[in-house]
């Protein structure tokens, strides 16, 4: 039997990237508690059935809580400056290199993944839905789904040293 290690996936930032983008989130309060805080409880249900006019019209103000909405959530393409601001401390070079953003035309951004907060302290980063852009290549990472942030429940957390790296082997 003959088995080929598939090597890991590579992270999309390095560890101080990651804390930036952290301290990025949480600052702007990017978070279950913050986002349903600005929404208020019939745009948050609005949202979660894919309904995100309540959640556009809750989010005019310009700021990068409203920005990471618009943009993550609700797949709004979104000024430059806005999301240089709302991802601040981490750079937009940085964040456009990692696949994070994309750009979008002259002076626009849009979401180059989902980043959905999971509470308040994680997020949980998946793959744009392929109908969400046609004709763009197929996935790099695991694409999330409904049932994907439900399996994250369980089992329950504990604080951890580090992250596991999965990898796949596959046998001929």
């Amino acid at each position: 039997m003959v088995t080929e290690d598939i090597p890991p996936p590579q992270p999309l930032l390095d560890l101080t990237g990651i804390d930036q983008l952290r301290e990025a989130l949480t600052s702007a309060g990017y978070t279950s508690t913050g986002i349903a805080a600005r929404l208020g409880p019939a745009a948050t249900a609005a949202l979660a059935r894919g309904d995100q006019r309540a959640a556009l019209r809750a989010t005019t103000g310009g700021d990068p809580l409203s920005t990471l909405i618009r943009l993550f959530l609700c797949a709004q393409s979104e000024p430059v400056d806005a999301v240089a601001e709302a991802l601040a401390p981490l750079p937009l070079p940085a964040a456009l290199a990692a696949g994070l953003v994309e750009q979008h035309g002259d002076n626009l951004v849009r979401q180059g993944v989902d980043l959905v907060a999971y509470g308040d302290g994680w997020w949980v980063v998946a793959d744009v839905p392929a109908a969400a852009r046609p004709g763009r290549p197929p996935p790099r990472h695991c694409p999330a789904s409904s049932g994907s942030y439900g399996t994250a429940t369980w089992p329950p957390r504990s604080p951890a040293g580090g992250s596991i790296s999965w990898s796949a082997t596959r046998r001929s």
